[in-house]
């Protein structure tokens, strides 16, 4: 699906550079990539887990991306319902084994 989200593909792609090298990846978002497919097409081929951290409205259709695009890597989905609160699922995923 395309239309005017995130262009989370750039994201990706932007780290990719550090895939497989041992550090966490953790994408924050509102989970409305412009490109849907791309984007899953693009984590599927990473090595290393992206985490995913759903921070948006309560009944976004991000959260549901995010999830699927973190267990399509083998990463964990957090929900954090406002920024101020966000610093407690970060945490969590952090102190999380790989």
């Amino acid at each position: 699906m395309l239309d005017s989200g995130t262009d989370m593909v750039a994201a990706l792609r932007f780290v990719r550079p550090a895939d497989g090298l041992g550090i966490r990846i953790i994408l924050i978002s509102d989970g409305d990539p412009d490109d849907d497919e791309k984007t899953l097409t693009l984590a599927r081929q990473f090595k290393s887990h992206i985490d995913t951290v759903y921070i948006g409205p309560e009944k976004g259709r991000g959260r549901e991306f995010l999830a699927k695009l973190s267990g399509a890597t083998g990463g964990q989905h957090l929900e954090s319902i406002a920024p101020a609160m966000l610093a407690e699922p970060v945490r969590n995923l952090l102190a999380a084994e790989v």
